[in-house]
């Protein structure tokens, strides 16, 4: 028997080996290929990933935890999302991709038994590697102009998986499971009280009931680790939200807060009352000029835009209106929903959905902003969900800080300034009240400073696919809306 390597770097940046062997005996033989790769030392900080067919697993390494390599993979390679494994850290990251290799040991992959008769020779399938300057992304973009196939990794999957939100109603069921096949213990507990204890893994979960109302602490257990966890639950006893329509406007109210929307002004929450004050800037019911933006409404509106910030009218096409309410076994929430046909030949044919709803008995309000295109072909113009804010009925102090940089304190007297925030935003009147803004991932959040015109949000995207832009609200004046914004941002 003679055992045979080759390797090979690829003009297009990638390296290959293959192995073969050829039976020199007299008799038929049998062989099984398998392969392994070292150097994971340099990759550290390291996040591990692995194609599932649920979307992209990606998860910080924790050694003898996360993953196991005995338990947490298959064992038929066809059975992952796509026929690869990598690892990534903040300037570099690397994959290996084994096409045509269907079976898994451990983190390796394998082939089958293989009978070799006399004379003959057998190959390995190719094992390629790939290393890329930059992160998961740029390692993802780097495999796809390869050809290569590296399956669904628009979703990601983090290890822990549960159904947690920052605000949940008295009664909802608590669940807790992980994405990996590993069988591993795990419990779930409230305000210290134990109230269920079992073994999760993919496709597996533990339930427990969620009770109470106000403030709690829920601890999520798995595999020895707590995950401790601030939550607000609604009692059965808050009053419901209600929703209202007269002369042509649409109101929402849930006993602290009250907000209204133009239906015929694309949507816009030009007014939002928090214990009797307004808390946003707006023009209604006509636009005017504000710094340089014109035409301006104001509030908070979604908008579609071309590449010269242009918006289109969406006010001259009347929507379909209808009410938002609570799904069974969700939380509470009820509020409007308008939806636009546009057919335009810059922005295309789509339908655009602007939805705005509200919490029992909390200043919240969660806005989200839809497109889908009509005729299959996305223009790929802009989209937002802006927010013109004036807390605690004032803009001229107002002062933002935001999740990247948590000790800046902004609030300039000339020339406007314009940044990212991350993953929260907050613009606050000192002593008089504040916005928190918690937007989805489809976009940069950018904080807006206009100077002495105030402090503003906005989310930015795009209409290149279908996309839906949410931005959650939280409108505070007392320290226990102070307390909420903390439960708020430890979901970020």
């Amino acid at each position: 028997m003679r055992h045979e390597c080759s390797f090979r770097l690829d003009p297009s940046g990638f390296a290959e080996g293959m192995e073969s062997v050829t039976n020199d005996t007299d008799v038929e033989q049998k062989v099984r290929f398998s392969a392994a790769w070292f150097g994971s030392h340099l990759f550290n900080p390291r996040s591990d990933l692995i194609p599932l067919q649920e979307g992209l697993f990606s998860e910080e390494r924790i050694y003898n935890q996360v993953p196991d390599w005995a338990e947490d993979l298959p064992r038929k390679t066809g059975e992952l999302g796509a026929p690869w494994l990598g690892m990534s850290c903040p300037d570099r990251s690397f994959m290996v991709h084994f096409k045509g290799w269907s079976a898994m040991q451990y983190d390796a992959p394998e082939t089958e038994d293989i009978l070799i008769d006399s004379g003959r020779t057998a190959s390995s399938p190719p094992l390629r590697a790939l290393i890329s300057e930059g992160g998961t992304n740029s390692l993802l973009r780097n495999a796809r102009a390869l050809g290569w196939e590296i399956g669904d990794t628009e979703k990601r999957i983090g290890f822990l998986s549960h159904n947690l939100h920052p605000v949940m109603a008295d009664g909802s069921e608590l669940t807790l499971s992980h994405a990996l096949r590993g069988k591993r213990s795990a419990s779930i507990a409230v305000d210290g009280l134990s109230l269920a204890e079992g073994q999760v893994c993919s496709g597996t979960s533990l339930t427990a009931p969620l009770e109470g109302s106000g403030p709690g602490q829920v601890t999520l257990g798995l595999a020895g680790r707590n995950f401790v966890y601030p939550i607000h639950r609604l009692g059965k006893d808050v009053p419901e939200v209600s929703i209202s329509e007269a002369d042509g406007l649409l109101q929402i109210e849930n006993g602290r807060m009250k907000a209204i929307l133009d239906p015929g002004a694309f949507g816009h929450v030009f007014g939002l009352k928090l214990d009797g004050v307004e808390y946003l800037m707006s023009s209604h019911p006509e636009p005017t000029e504000f710094a340089w933006e014109k035409p301006w409404f104001g509030g908070i509106h979604p908008r579609i835009c071309d590449h010269q910030e242009k918006p289109f009218r969406l006010d001259t096409v009347k929507p379909f209106v209808e009410r938002v309410v609570p799904a069974e076994e969700l939380l509470p929430e009820c509020g409007w929903s308008m939806a636009w046909d546009i057919d335009h030949k810059k922005f295309g044919s789509l339908r655009l959905v602007w939805k705005v709803t509200m919490i029992p008995g909390l200043p919240v309000l969660r806005t989200s902003f839809s497109h889908e295109a009509l005729s299959g072909a996305y223009p790929g113009t802009e989209s937002d969900i802006r927010g013109f804010l004036a807390p605690g009925g004032s803009h001229g102090e107002a002062v933002l800080t935001e999740e990247s940089r948590p000790h800046l304190r902004q609030g300039r007297d000339t020339a406007g300034a314009w940044s990212i925030a991350g993953k929260w935003a907050r613009v606050e009147s000192p002593s008089r009240g504040f916005i928190e803004a918690y937007p989805n991932d489809q976009g940069p959040f950018y904080v807006e400073d206009y100077a002495d015109s105030g402090c503003h949000l906005s989310l930015y995207s795009f209409t290149d696919r279908k996309r839906e832009l949410g931005v959650t609200w939280l409108f505070g004046a007392t320290k226990e809306d102070e307390h909420l914004s903390g439960i708020f941002r430890s979901y970020r």
